[in-house]
This record gives C-alpha cells, sequence and structure tokens, in this order.
C-alpha cells in the first residue's frame, strides 16, 4: 500500500459510502499520513524553502541566508501537520481522527480484522490464494453492524480504562518527584545545620 493508491480507494471507495457526518479512525501509516504542505528543513535546498515561504505568502528576500530563511519557516510554520486525506475528510463533512502512536487496541477495526482472519483460517482447507481471497470476501459480508457497535464499544471501555490508568499514574509518579525532592531538601537543610556547628565549633585565632 502507498499513499497514492490509500487515497483512491478513500476517494471512490470510503467517502461514497458514508451517508451522514462520520468520524474516521486511522493510525498514523505513512500512507495515511501525507502532508498538505511538507515543511522545509535544513536538508532542502535554499530554492525549495524559499518557494514554499512564497507559496505560504511569507514574504523572504533571495538576498536572506538559508539559516534565516529556515528562522521564517519556524516561526511561520503551522502548529500541527495538515494531511491531504484530513482536507479531503472535512469537503464532505467528515472528521480524521488519529491513534497515538503504538496504541491499535483503541481502534475497533482491529477487532473486526480479527473476526475476518479468523473466519479465513477456519475455512481455508486448500491454501489456494483464489480461496484466501474468496474467503477474505465472504468473512467481511458477514460482519453485522451488531459486530462493529460491540468493537466500537469495546474499544471505548479499553481507552476508559487507559485514561483512568494513565491518571493515576500520574498520581503516583508526582507522589514519587515530591517524596524524593522534600528529602534531599531535608538533607541539604542537614547537612547547611551541620555545616554551621562545625563553623561555629571553629576558635578565632588570637592576635
Amino acid at each position: 500500500m502507498n499513499a497514492e493508491h490509500f487515497m483512491e480507494w478513500f476517494r471512490e471507495n470510503l467517502l461514497p459510502g458514508l451517508s451522514v457526518p462520520s468520524v474516521i479512525v486511522m493510525d498514523n501509516a505513512p500512507y495515511h499520513s501525507k502532508v498538505l504542505s511538507k515543511v522545509p528543513n535544513s536538508s532542502n535546498k535554499k530554492e525549495e524553502i524559499l518557494t514554499w515561504l512564497r507559496t505560504n505568502h511569507i514574504q523572504a528576500h533571495e538576498g536572506l541566508r538559508k539559516i534565516e530563511l529556515l528562522e521564517l519557516v519556524k516561526r511561520n510554520k503551522p502548529p500541527s501537520p495538515r494531511y491531504i486525506i484530513d482536507e479531503l475528510a472535512a469537503k464532505y463533512g467528515h472528521k480524521i481522527v488519529r491513534l497515538p502512536p503504538y496504541h491499535c487496541q483503541f481502534n475497533p477495526i482491529e477487532l473486526i480484522w480479527a473476526n475476518v482472519k479468523g473466519y479465513v483460517r477456519r475455512n481455508n482447507t486448500h491454501f489456494t490464494f483464489a480461496d484466501v481471497e474468496r474467503l477474505t470476501y465472504e468473512a467481511i459480508e458477514r460482519i453485522t453492524p451488531d459486530d462493529w457497535r460491540n468493537a466500537v464499544d469495546h474499544c471505548l471501555r479499553v481507552s476508559k480504562t487507559a485514561w483512568s490508568d494513565d491518571e493515576m499514574v500520574e498520581h503516583v509518579v508526582d507522589e514519587v518527584i515530591s517524596s524524593v525532592t522534600g528529602e534531599i531538601s531535608s538533607e541539604s537543610e542537614s547537612e547547611s545545620d551541620g555545616d554551621t556547628d562545625w563553623d561555629e565549633s571553629i576558635m578565632p585565632l588570637s592576635d
């Protein structure tokens, strides 16, 4: 899969099948994440940086050095990437929600694909490509709205549990940091007091 094929499928297959404004959940695979206007960096040529600045209506004199142009880019780049697929979905009234990296458990499609692959595995007796393809389509046709509803409900429960666990971990970490900081502070005060006592025990030299 690449960005071009995914875009074609998204435009010609997925979007026409969504009759109402929908939330589309996807991960951060490279072919999902082609940016609308890639922000240049130090590896880009000066001419490429100038082109990006002018395309984004940012005034930049050709006499500026590359490092100065990159500073202009840094000051004017969007706060977050703009993805081509997100812009396309928005035109049709849909919103794309992207999962955090390495958190596929929040995506209902993982459970649906598990059902599909399980069906293929149980019924694949000849182990030919044609049979695998046929069984895959059969399995997809067998997925019901209730299957999707159950998968979504499961992911909602998992995400709520993760949110609760994260809050608990944050609280515990804060307590540990506070405890360690307090111990270090107490040790510093004790050392400081000891230094004072030691200083007071020294008798001044007589003239």
